[in-house]
């Protein structure tokens, strides 16, 4: 089988499709010949990689100019619409996985513009593809659309290093990832630090966020930990790559991430991978997850909830290690690289 991904992957910068991407395809080619078209140019480590003029000016291998299957990733990119519309006249079949970006409130920013979009251009295009690839099930309940979809999630290489138990009696707590204000709910997060911020000294609970120094909602975060006067408690530094990120995780003792909206959150997966227990929001997808997987603390999207999981982390010390190995657990049965990666070209088989 031959697979084409096309996506917008920025080596340098972490989160999202520019990790997601370059772990599904590699992982993907034990199973299946795969290639990938990066509309940014860049190179994918252990991929074989093609910009778009090179797919425009025939300059890549006919077995990828010909794939059984493509997967775009995101929507709301115009050079896709080119690209669908050459496979389309050529009866090749593409999926899309939108990665977040069509459930209701990611519908919602943005709203006329993306509204617009989907009415004169990107409604036709999801419309004609052979199915959505959502990466949780719910992703695929908060969507926006009702065409033919399938739930496959993110795979996750497991660490050869991880944790098992507190490391001191101070807790830290460890987000990484993108900065986006609403989406990622750090309104709620700050404020739920701020109705705790008394225990959270009482205790030394602090919470350390890495994510891009660009990032336009920085500035906003800012102001908002400077408003609460909770800058003794939050840490705002930058993004972490390699083993600088693999100390961040293993220096910490949960991870938290308060989304309202989430397709597959790879930073998460990678905490739970390295031991670290988290405590999420509904929104992620994952808090019926760790409630029954009993691997964390789930808690409803609002600033009052995570403040009670906060707490309750916090308080439950004892059972540590227990939620340490039930996070490293969840991942090797459910989200180990290789074997998301054979279930994905099983489906993709059935799926033609």
């Amino acid at each position: 089988m031959v697979l084409l991904h096309i996506a917008h992957i920025e080596t340098a910068v972490v989160g999202g499709v520019n990790i997601a991407v370059p772990k599904m395809a590699n992982s993907q080619r034990e199973f299946a010949d795969v290639g990938i078209i990066n509309l940014t140019g860049e190179p994918v480590d252990s991929v074989p990689t093609f910009c778009l003029e090179d797919f425009w000016s025939k300059k890549i291998p006919d077995l990828f100019r010909k794939p059984d299957l493509v997967i775009f990733h995101e929507v709301y990119r115009p050079a896709f619409l080119k690209l669908a519309r050459f496979f389309q006249e050529k009866q090749i079949p593409y999926l899309v996985i939108p990665h977040g970006c069509l459930t209701k409130t990611a519908q919602q920013k943005k709203r006329l513009k993306k509204w617009t979009a989907n009415l004169l251009l990107f409604g036709s295009f999801l419309k004609n593809a052979v199915s959505i690839q959502y990466l949780s099930r719910r992703e695929q309940e908060q969507s926006a659309f009702s065409y033919p979809s399938l739930v496959l999630p993110n795979g996750i290489t497991l660490p050869k290093q991880f944790k098992s138990t507190l490391l001191s009696k101070n807790i830290k707590l460890l987000y990484i990832g993108r900065l986006e204000l609403t989406i990622k709910g750090f309104d709620l997060l700050l404020g739920a630090i701020n109705l705790q911020k008394d225990l959270m000294r009482a205790t030394n609970t602090t919470l350390t966020i890495h994510g891009p120094n660009e990032d336009p909602s920085r500035e906003e975060l800012e102001k908002l930990i400077e408003r609460y006067q909770i800058s003794d408690l939050v840490s705002l530094q930058g993004e972490v790559w390699a083993e600088e990120k693999e100390t961040a995780f293993l220096s910490s003792d949960y991870f938290i991430q308060t989304s309202r909206s989430e397709g597959m959150p790879m930073g998460l997966l990678e905490a739970l991978a390295h031991g670290l227990p988290v405590i999420v929001t509904e929104g992620t997808g994952f808090s019926h997850i760790v409630s029954e997987e009993q691997c964390g603390f789930g808690c409803k999207t609002s600033k009052e909830d995570i403040a009670l999981a906060i707490k309750q982390a916090i308080i439950d010390r004892d059972g540590y290690q227990t939620l340490s190995e039930n996070a490293r657990r969840l991942i090797e049965d459910n989200f180990e690289e290789k074997k998301v990666a054979e279930q994905s070209v099983m489906t993709y088989r059935n799926l033609l």
